[in-house]
């Protein structure tokens, strides 16, 4: 049995199972999803990180530039919403350093302060667009600034960190779904996002990404599936794409996206 939240999409979730491709959730998922990527693009669900940046070049790579447009403007949004974070955690982490603390504070960068001055051109594109911005621009910060920046965060790590995430793309009925997850903590708590993680020794960034989508929401690449299509975006480094205080130095991540064009199966 599946361990999935459906929002609805039983067809899909049945015909994901028919294909082998079952999930379960764990680790720090509270739950499985199965989104219409539009409620993504629309506003209609956030996602933590710079996770729909990932999701805007994936949607480029398959050839929907419309979509991607969107997602272009969830994530000048979203940087918006962690720029809002990481100023918010440096002014404890200067705070600490008052009490004798060795820490650094975390980077914004000129890109993040040109985003972060043009909110208002954010708010016409969207309103352009027909979408909203608001589950990035108008929500509640505070669970998230905390978590950012707890005793955990502030054992700081000194280098660049390799992380990496695991992107599932379905296509059915001529609409693409994304596979992901409820964050169970924050910062992000209770948004939809990739499983992912940081790349362990010895390991690839994509070798990490499948290990986390097989930890976090039991997913595993069915291999006889043979219309699908496996891309990475990425690597990139950046600063505002993790606002926790524990990475000053910004974070080098990748996406793995798999893509299954169930339509395509169906009607053979």
């Amino acid at each position: 049995m599946s361990d999935i939240k459906q929002f609805g999409h039983n067809e899909l979730v049945s015909t994901l199972q028919t294909y082998g491709i079952n999930f379960k959730r764990a680790d720090d998922a509270a739950a499985i999803q199965v989104v219409d990527v539009e409620d993504i693009l629309n506003g209609t669900l956030a996602m933590p990180f710079g996770h729909v940046h990932f999701l805007e070049l994936a949607l480029l790579e398959l050839g929907l530039p419309q979509l991607a447009k969107k997602a272009n403007l969830q994530h000048r949004a979203a940087i918006c919403r962690n720029t809002r974070i990481i100023k918010a955690v440096n002014e404890i982490i200067k705070q600490e350093i008052s009490k004798g603390k060795e820490l650094t504070l975390k980077i914004i960068d000129s890109e993040m302060e040109t985003i972060f001055s043009n909110i208002d051109t954010i708010y016409k594109d969207a309103d352009a667009l027909g979408v909203s911005i608001d589950c990035y621009l108008k929500s509640d910060l505070a669970d998230d600034i905390m978590q950012c920046s707890n005793d955990w965060n502030l054992d700081q790590n000194r280098t660049i960190i390799n992380t990496a995430d695991l992107i599932p793309l379905i296509k059915l009925n001529n609409k693409i779904y994304l596979a992901a997850i409820t964050r169970a903590f924050g910062p992000g708590k209770n948004n939809t996002a990739f499983s992912g993680g940081i790349v362990e020794d010895n390991e690839t960034h994509q070798q990490a990404a499948e290990r986390e989508g097989k930890e976090e929401m039991n997913f595993e690449e069915v291999k006889s599936l043979k219309t699908k299509r496996k891309f990475n975006v990425g690597p990139i480094e950046s600063n505002s794409w993790d606002p926790r205080a524990k990475f000053p130095l910004g974070v080098r991540v990748q996406g793995t996206v798999i893509y299954i064009d169930l339509d395509s199966i169906i009607t053979k």
